[in-house]
């Protein structure tokens, strides 16, 4: 990521994780496809809204034909997705057949609110690295019948046909909202048996999680039980320095948790990050990205520029449930709290995008990278799985 004594944490964890044989993606591209234009995504506007001028969702689509553009393959070659950058947002995934049937067997039994539906069959054709092709359909979103209920999958296929799908599907306005409609529970009641794994006591609310995970890793794992209030600001503080100084012990206690890096949810759940400190005049100190205290994240700044009137500049936290999974690569349906880029948020709205993630033997492609750094940190982010 560029950060300052990331190349150094990151190289650590490589040699803590060792040399498992877990599939990654890699960058690639179609190699025949049966529509030119079949990558949809939202694009983002020059007010850094992904509306235009109307209020409706800003789209385009996307020449698939062979070579024409890169997507995200996963290494077996069974799923792939768009290499959006931060100006796409991508509205459907490829994968083989059996995956989404795997998928939605799963969301129906948490009642999940969103299925997969097939949009085009044999919509794209990649190459897994050991030069095997594979034909993969295009999938979407498509609202449960059976919603809240769980339920098998050959109950509900004769009735998908009548609900809205793809881009009709009208979704939460926040990240969490989005994750409890397909994990089928409620962040904050999740958190009861996590925190009774790292013996605290009294604390249950997801922030305090949070912090009782990161207080573990600040002191190597060995901490007695928490019976008072956690002082964010200092374990945020402990946890930023420790992490630096000590990479690898670090990531041999986040692996024992489960949690960063290593966190690995299954479809039906999924990823949460929470930020770590109390936010002051200058945002959050992000003791991740500077030991010395010297760096601050703010979630918003004043922009006139911003369809909002103010700039997304960080996240106090960020959830994606897993739709989709091929080796160790996985497919998360997302949304999230659009401050920085629209003037209200909207429930209900048909604005959602997938993405694609990698599994712990690549530490960059994981979703923990993705969400504490970049140009919109999670600062001091503790990554876990719900659900």
């Amino acid at each position: 990521m560029g950060q300052p004594g990331r190349a150094g944490t990151i190289a650590a964890l490589q040699r803590t994780i060792g040399n498992r044989a877990v599939q990654r993606y890699f960058l690639g591209a179609a190699t025949a496809s049966a529509s030119a234009t079949i990558l949809q995504g939202q694009d983002r506007q020059a007010d850094n809204s992904f509306r235009d001028a109307t209020g409706g969702i800003a789209m385009s689509g996307r020449d698939a034909t062979a070579g024409a553009t890169p997507l995200r393959i996963s290494e077996d070659g069974r799923m792939a997705i768009e290499n959006a950058d931060a100006s796409r947002q991508a509205k459907i995934f490829f994968a083989e057949p059996d995956i989404a049937k795997k998928s939605n067997t799963e969301l129906l039994k948490r009642g999940s609110k969103y299925l997969l539906n097939t949009q085009q069959a044999g919509a794209i054709t990649v190459t897994d690295q050991k030069g095997k092709s594979h034909n993969l359909d295009a999938f979407e979103p498509i609202l449960n019948p059976d919603e809240g209920k769980k339920s098998a999958r050959k109950k509900v296929a004769g009735r998908m046909g009548t609900m809205q799908h793809g881009n009709a599907v009208g979704v939460e306005a926040t990240c969490v909202a989005v994750a409890e409609a397909i994990i089928g529970q409620k962040y904050s009641s999740l958190t009861k048996k996590e925190l009774k794994a790292l013996k605290l006591v009294g604390a249950t609310q997801h922030t305090q999680w949070g912090a009782g995970v990161a207080d573990t890793i600040a002191k190597g794992g060995k901490r007695k039980a928490q019976t008072g209030a956690l002082n964010e600001n200092a374990i945020a503080q402990a946890y930023g320095q420790y992490l630096q100084a000590h990479p690898a012990a670090a990531a041999k206690t986040a692996k024992k948790l489960g949690v960063n890096v290593f966190a690995d949810p299954k479809v039906g759940q999924a990823f949460v990050s929470e930020s770590m400190g109390t936010p002051g005049a200058a945002g959050i100190t992000n003791w991740t990205l500077d030991p010395t205290g010297g760096t601050s994240t703010a979630l918003m700044a004043d922009d006139a520029a911003v369809a909002g009137g103010k700039r997304r500049t960080g996240w106090g936290n960020h959830a994606g449930a897993v739709v989709a999974a091929s080796g160790g690569d996985k497919v998360t349906m997302e949304n999230y709290a659009r401050s920085g880029e629209d003037a209200a948020l909207k429930d209900n709205d048909e604005i959602f995008y997938f993405a694609m993630y990698g599994p712990v033997t690549k530490p960059t492609q994981t979703w923990h990278a993705t969400w504490s750094g970049g140009a919109t940190p999670i600062a001091n982010a503790v990554t876990g799985v719900i659900g």
